[in-house]
């Protein structure tokens, strides 16, 4: 054969194996191996302690929800709910009644997909798009994410961890999505269910519902605690040191997370947080300067200062930064609170759930 064949078959043929390569996603983990890899962010159970946790997916719903949380509510019994995006866009005020009555919220995705099918970026998409609707209708950050069908690859793991969730999967599965009936529910968990159990329903379906009383008894009279996911758990974390951010209903993903300061100061990154707001950017002159446009006005931000310019290059004004500009892992990061300023932003800040809230007015 004639070499310059030799070659482009051998190219042809490496270009087809990096598109076949490319297309083929990440394995699939079991549960248990997930776990077992990813101690301290997977949990399958709490500890060996004479507690359980309720937990109920793919809510909410106008029938089930509501009745559930009616026999939580005598029984005195906390739980944790998984909610599904499109769903509590649809019922928010049943994710309120949720919070109100003291129960925990967590994520189980927008739509309910096969995420290991996805790419990294709709992962992330099905993940945060729940989590900043609910943040908007409870002002609350959710913690806990539950991947659907507790299917999960290396990519949904790291997905997770780097929006701040906890991946909680459970260690008993009471099938109720099988259409059992009552007694059926109840003997699935009864028989399974050990001390730190982290058990499986759903809401949508008359076993669950209907075994549910029965099932409350039975656990406190084997002596067991209901408790919700973060008391099962006992995780512990640092609250000085996580800070979240919300730019016009959507939460900050980002490859450098805000972070404080040793004089407290939020520090964001610049170039994530503007995209959000809608803003054309363009890097100019050195790693700590970045020139935004924004109505035809630019602002080029320096070491401890910003100047805002109008067309025609006429400066209209200079800010000094409460805190010098930083560069993080190639990241410019600003204060928030001068960027606000700078932008003319409405800042609003929740202490308890370490969030800062940025909008347009």
């Amino acid at each position: 054969m004639h070499r310059g064949l030799v070659l482009l078959s051998i190219t042809v043929l490496q270009i087809v194996s990096c598109f076949i390569t490319a297309a083929v996603p990440a394995a699939e983990i079991s549960m248990g191996e997930a776990a077992a890899r990813y101690p301290g962010i997977v949990f399958l159970n709490g500890k060996s302690e004479l507690k359980v946790a309720l937990t109920f997916d793919d809510i909410p719903d106008p029938y089930y929800t509501p009745a559930i949380l009616d026999i939580l509510n005598q029984k005195n019994v906390q739980a944790t709910f998984f909610v599904i995006g499109n769903k509590a866009r649809n019922y928010p005020e049943i994710i309120k009644r949720i919070v109100d009555e003291g129960h925990c919220l967590a994520n189980h995705s927008w739509d309910h997909p096969y995420l290991p099918r996805l790419s990294a970026r709709d992962i992330q998409d099905q993940i945060v798009s729940t989590g900043s609707l609910l943040f908007n209708i409870t002002g609350s950050r959710t913690e806990f994410f539950r991947p659907p069908y507790g299917a999960m690859n290396d990519m949904v793991i790291t997905a997770a961890n780097r929006l701040g969730y906890k991946i909680v999967l459970w260690s008993v599965d009471s099938n109720d999505w099988k259409g059992y009936p009552p007694e059926r529910v109840l003997q699935n968990i009864l028989g399974a269910v050990k001390p730190g159990a982290i058990i499986l329903q759903h809401c949508g379906n008359d076993g669950t519902l209907k075994s549910l009383d029965t099932l409350i008894d039975t656990l406190r009279q084997r002596g067991y605690d209901l408790v919700t996911i973060p008391q099962l758990l006992q995780l512990e974390s640092n609250p000085q040191k996580v800070i979240h951010l919300v730019v016009n209903g959507r939460e900050l993903t980002a490859p450098v997370s805000p972070y404080l300061t040793d004089s407290n100061r939020t520090m964001v990154p610049l170039e994530s947080t503007i995209k959000l707001l809608g803003c054309e950017i363009k890097t100019a002159r050195g790693d700590t300067i970045i020139a935004v446009i924004q109505n035809h006005i630019t602002v080029e931000f320096y070491n401890n200062s910003a100047h805002i310019y109008r067309p025609g290059n006429t400066r209209l004004s200079k800010i000094i930064m409460e805190e010098p500009v930083a560069v993080k892992q190639n990241n410019v990061m600003v204060p928030v609170r001068s960027l606000a300023k700078i932008m003319g932003l409405e800042l609003v800040w929740h202490g308890k759930t370490k969030t800062v809230i940025l909008t347009q007015p």
